[in-house]
């Protein structure tokens, strides 16, 4: 069942596997733990079994980049759960563990599959979608729209009638109209009495929503931003209240309100405080640990929307947006947020942010950037179609007239070493990596010196990109000693190191371990410094039987029960 199990398991439904692996588990524990009972083997032996258990299939695991597997070991029953990034990985990681298991584990599945990332776009663009409201910005003599409107009628009526009272053109290049959905109560009213109190206010801003108008106007000493007609306009908003609709006037401390996105009020602020113009509203860092959100979400929607929607993109890896808070929301450390006008983001800057998590996800690790209509992106990948995604990803941005930047390094020495290695090429780089690190063993001994952890963990590091054929393990000693011992030293010390790495890392080539004894000197005997050289660990990949003496035993993720 093993062999089966490990053979032709690409071509294997992930449905099929978990079926098989199911039916064949009850009888595969139960033999376990007979054959435990049967040899005697008490509590602390179980408990070593579950142990090796966990490091073999934890460590294939990780080995093979499936750490967002949680691996739970309950005697020879294997339980994995954890939500895969897709559902190649999630098919990925089941035949790793299934490898890395045995013959006599039973696997139970409970990995579930993330949808894919398109949906999860889109999911998150509609939790952050911008409330359904239209805001006049008055400057001077200028105005600006942004927002959502009803209809498109409607913003046309509203650009038109605006232009046409304070006498210059309006800018709504920042606004939409819905293009279905319910009428808005009592819009036709609203509609009026706010573009009326916009042509009056030559400094605030007016919001128009469903059921609700609001005014914000310059506090004291402001007197300029105040209503020109201001009786007028009081009457007007007086009916409007009493036809059902919510209407407020705040005289805020607004400051020069320049109608930029991103400007801020004056005066007390949230924490944190809202970006200046040109600044960063949200700053993105991916790196191996893990990824970070920082800046000022517009709101506490938005805010949730994007950690969630990295949380989602950067899956299986530790996220902190505890520095991406929103208005009202303390920083870290305080216990509550401190009195303030809140402040709007740039347009768009939703759509923005999810684009940058999106294309910051493509790749191995960087930083993106969302400013004031202005996007960036750097890092680095090991592909290049990975940098054309990173790219594509922002394209958006241009084409509502963002700015988006990206600048994305290829890198090929990375993407060298993490290429798959046939076997002569893995042999030839565990090769070069044990010249540079010997094995080290006690004198006369096949354990393992004390000190041979790291140079064994640098080969291991190489066996992950290996992948088919065998890389035989070759013992070798000095001519000191009879022929027969140094054979069976060789012999032993090479199993000891195909042991301890094969104990490492989850197996996609087959090791080998052979004994030589000396018969393969590399240097002159008769020198002490020779007889050093002599004394190794080699890495072949044989293409033929050798005949001439020697002992072989055999590794691989077809043999064994092992990895």
């Amino acid at each position: 069942m093993g062999a089966t199990r490990r053979s032709g398991m690409g071509a294997t439904r992930r449905s099929g596997l978990r079926a098989g692996l199911r039916a064949a588990g009850a009888l595969t524990a139960g033999l376990t733990a007979v054959a435990l009972a049967a040899l005697g083997l008490g509590w602390a032996a179980a408990g070593a079994v579950e142990a090796g258990l966990q490091a073999r299939v934890s460590g294939g695991l990780n080995a093979a980049g499936h750490r967002w597997v949680e691996v739970r070991v309950d005697g020879a029953r294997v339980s994995l759960s954890g939500m895969a990034p897709d559902a190649g990985a999630a098919a990925d990681a089941l035949r790793v563990a299934a490898q890395a298991s045995g013959p006599f584990a039973s696997l139970e599945d409970g990995v579930a599959a993330a949808p894919p990332l398109s949906a999860r776009f889109e999911a998150a663009v509609a939790a952050a979608a911008p409330a359904q409201s239209l805001e006049i910005l008055r400057d001077g003599d200028g105005a600006a729209i942004l927002g959502v409107a009803p209809d498109a009628m409607a913003l046309r009526r509203i650009v038109a009638r605006l232009s046409r009272l304070i006498g210059a053109p309006v800018d709504a290049s920042l606004a939409r109209a819905r293009e279905s959905g319910d009428p808005w109560p009592h819009w036709a009213e609203i509609e009026r009495a706010g573009v009326a109190a916009a042509a009056a206010t030559p400094l605030g801003r007016v919001t128009l929503a469903p059921g609700r108008l609001s005014v914000s106007t310059p506090g004291p000493g402001a007197d300029e931003g105040r209503p020109d007609s201001g009786k007028a306009l009081a009457d007007a908003l007086e009916r409007l209240k009493d036809s059902g609709v919510e209407v407020s006037i705040e005289e805020a401390a607004l400051g020069p309100l320049r109608a930029e996105p991103g400007a801020a009020a004056a005066g007390p602020r949230l924490s944190p405080e809202a970006p200046a113009p040109d600044a960063t509203w949200l700053a993105i860092s991916s790196h191996p640990g893990g990824v970070a959100l920082s800046g000022a979400a517009p709101d506490a929607a938005s805010r949730m929307a994007i950690a969630s929607y990295a949380a989602a993109a950067f899956v299986g890896r530790p996220l902190d947006s505890d520095g991406f808070l929103a208005p009202g929301e303390p920083a870290p450390g305080e216990v509550e947020a401190r009195e303030a006008v809140p402040a709007s983001a740039p347009d768009g800057w939703r759509a923005a942010a999810l684009a940058a998590v999106d294309a910051l996800s493509r790749l191995e690790g960087g930083a993106a950037r969302v400013g004031d209509g202005a996007a960036s992106l750097r890092g680095r990948t090991l592909e290049a179609a990975a940098a054309r995604e990173a790219d594509a990803a922002l394209a958006p941005l241009r084409e509502r007239g963002w700015t988006a930047e990206t600048r994305v390094t290829v890198d090929l020495a990375a993407r060298a070493a993490a290429m798959r290695l046939g076997a002569p090429a893995c042999a030839a780089a565990m090769a070069e990596q044990a010249a540079a690190d010997p094995i080290l063993f006690a004198p006369g001994e096949s354990v393992l010196a004390a000190d041979a952890s790291p140079a064994l963990d640098a080969l291991a590091a190489i066996l992950p990109r290996c992948e088919g054929g065998v890389v035989e393990v070759g013992g070798h000693t000095d001519s000191q000693g009879s022929a027969d011992y140094n054979l069976a030293l060789s012999a032993s010390r090479a199993e000891a190191v195909a042991a301890a790495l094969a104990e490492r890392v989850a197996l996609r080539v087959a090791l080998s371990a052979k004994g030589y004894g000396p018969t393969r000197p590399i240097a002159d005997n008769d020198t002490e410094e020779g007889r050093a050289r002599n004394r190794r660990i080699a890495f072949t990949a044989p293409v033929a039987a050798v005949s001439e003496p020697e002992t072989e035993t055999s590794r691989s993720a077809a043999g064994e029960g092992r990895p």
